[in-house]
């Protein structure tokens, strides 16, 4: 009987999460704090990640929200550059250093990474877990090797989001953290990549089609590329033939007063203008090693 009982002990049990699921990481909301020259600061929040040498940001505006667009992106070994325009068109370059993993692997969905400027012009990374509480909050400081440091400072809730005063080498930072609307929050979800699942053999069939379109992505990009090419050959295909036809109506009412149409030398003269006068102006067949429809 103890043998049966010390047996029933070690007999695994079926309950609960399944042993070949892979939890995924929560992905953490990033926001960065942009210097311009001018010493203006604005504030963007990354969403997903770099897609054809673009990166997706969302952008406070003037009206308490946030307006989305792309810029110019690029990874590098510092981590992710970005040139961030302003609204008189200027340009700043910041870098955008990774999430250290060990951070990464224990983020929540109250997570939020904000990336700030020293007075030195240094980036600080600092981390945010949860809520202040009696006026404080805990924050993992991020130095340029990776090392993780936790702090607890000050923190003061506003409009504008957590107001934090964060002690750096270079003396102490004030720092913004937003509030991230719920929709800009679904979207940094839903861009978040899907990585092969290693080490177990359960996948859903929504990550297995993922990971399969990650690889064609190139392909996917060049083939729409190209689609876009012939749509826009196929429309000036279509606005030729009608220059061709205007210039025939207008070659028929230029040259066709002379009563006897089909005797020489009026309908020379309204070929030769519809050649040399009226196409001239407008354009000019393709050859066909130039022609991408001829091609294919």
């Amino acid at each position: 009987e103890e043998i049966q009982q010390e047996i029933a002990q070690e007999e695994p049990t079926l309950s609960g999460p399944n042993p070949f699921t892979e939890e995924e990481e929560t992905p953490v909301a990033q926001t960065i704090d942009v210097v311009a020259d001018d010493g203006e600061h604005q504030q963007v929040i990354l969403v997903g990640d770099i897609e054809d040498g673009t990166q997706t940001i969302e952008v406070a505006n003037d009206f308490g929200g946030y307006t989305e667009t792309e810029v110019k992106a690029v990874e590098t070994s510092e981590g992710e550059k970005l040139v961030v325009p302003d609204a008189e068109g200027d340009a700043t370059v910041v870098t955008v250093p990774e999430v250290p993993a060990e951070i990464a692997e224990i983020a929540t969905e109250d997570t939020q990474v904000v990336n700030v400027v020293t007075a030195s012009g240094e980036q600080q990374q600092i981390v945010i877990e949860g809520e202040p509480e009696h006026g404080e909050v805990t924050i993992d400081l991020v130095d340029e090797h990776g090392e993780v440091t936790t702090e607890e400072v000050k923190a003061i809730e506003t409009d504008e989001g957590v107001k934090l005063v964060v002690p750096t080498d270079d003396g102490y930072v004030p720092v913004v953290v937003p509030e991230i609307p719920e929709e800009i929050q679904q979207e940094i979800i839903e861009e978040q990549p899907v990585e092969p699942l290693e080490g177990n053999n359960f996948m859903t069939k929504d990550q297995f089609r993922n990971w399969i379109s990650q690889r064609y992505e190139d392909k996917l990009s060049e083939l729409e590329k190209e689609e876009k090419m012939l749509e826009d050959e196929e429309a000036a295909k279509a606005s030729h033939v009608k220059q061709l036809e205007d210039c025939i109506e207008q070659a028929a009412n230029k040259f066709g007063y002379y009563g006897v149409y089909e005797q020489p030398p009026h309908y020379q003269n309204a070929v030769d203008w519809v050649e040399n006068d009226c196409l001239a102006n407008q354009w000019q067949p393709e050859s066909p090693p130039d022609h991408l429809m001829l091609r294919r």
